[in-house]
């Protein structure tokens, strides 16, 4: 495990040099005079994409040649990936953040704020710069916690709840600088996430809602911020989980939990990354 998180670091890094190099600091600060926000908002998303793909392709590489494992297993326990499913769970994230923004005091009216803000020339820029970026930043995150660390530890100590409790404590202290609202929001969504992951079988539907959530923050309120959440804002993202966990349960109705026990998936024969076993040699389809 030592050495994949080293290699996910090392790929991050890099990332971020390369970035650096691509994008330097003073482009980033170069408006465009005609929206200078958006185009300030769609080069920082745009910095932020390299170090994420390569912490990505970094982690998958460890799965691959230091576990010897085929990356699928961290996707999937071994059923089917499910990208159906995956846009159903946007699609109702989506419409849960619209509804809870409408309703709320003075929501219309800050959409229709943000709207005006952005021109309509620069709304498909933006928008491909932030949902890629969220895209892969949530990718990054969901593999590394619910499809590696989870699973990793659940071989370990033998017990469920200690295998989701522990990777959502480490994702929560990642989101440092939060609110003490945040951090409580946070740990919320990251267990719900863990057993969602166990339920679901697949993080389909995990990196699609988590990378909804994110792409739909950064384009509606781009000076928000972990730090500036209250109380009633955390109670409200536990409500939206809440319902969105609800329609996992019954999108989800047909997929028992129970197959997480079975060590090898009839979708695409791999062991989870946490189930090694003590042969020498790789046990046949665990790739390697």
């Amino acid at each position: 495990m030592l050495v994949t998180l080293v290699l996910l670091q090392a790929g991050l890094r890099l990332g971020g040099v390369l970035s650096s190099l691509l994008v330097p600091e003073s482009s980033r600060g170069t408006f465009n005079p005609i929206n200078p926000a958006t185009m300030k908002q769609a080069v920082q998303s745009f910095a932020l994409l390299l170090p994420n793909l390569l912490a990505l392709a970094s982690l998958l590489a460890g799965i691959r040649f230091v576990h010897r494992k085929p990356v699928a297993c961290v996707f999937t326990d071994g059923r089917p990936f499910k990208v159906g499913l995956a846009f159903q769970s946007a699609a109702v994230w989506a419409l849960l953040t619209f509804v809870v923004t409408v309703v709320l005091p003075h929501g219309w009216q800050d959409l229709a704020r943000r709207a005006g803000e952005v021109s309509p020339a620069w709304w498909p820029v933006l928008a491909l710069s932030v949902c890629a970026t969220t895209v892969a930043t949530s990718a990054v995150e969901e593999v590394l916690f619910r499809g590696y660390l989870q699973p990793r530890l659940g071989a370990w100590v033998r017990i469920r709840w200690v295998a989701v409790v522990i990777p959502a404590a480490l994702f929560t202290l990642t989101h440092r600088g939060s609110s003490w609202p945040a951090y409580g929001g946070l740990a919320f969504a990251a267990v719900l996430w863990g057993t969602a992951a166990m339920r679901a079988g697949t993080l389909a539907p995990l990196i699609a809602m988590h990378a909804t959530n994110n792409a739909l923050n950064a384009l509606c309120y781009p000076n928000g911020s972990n730090a500036g959440v209250a109380w009633v804002g955390a109670m409200i993202l536990v409500g939206k989980l809440v319902i969105w966990f609800g329609w996992l349960l019954w999108a989800t109705r047909r997929g028992p939990a129970e197959a997480l026990a079975q060590p090898d998936g009839a979708a695409n024969r791999s062991q989870p990354v946490g189930q090694e076993t003590n042969r020498t040699s790789p046990a046949p389809g665990s790739g390697g």
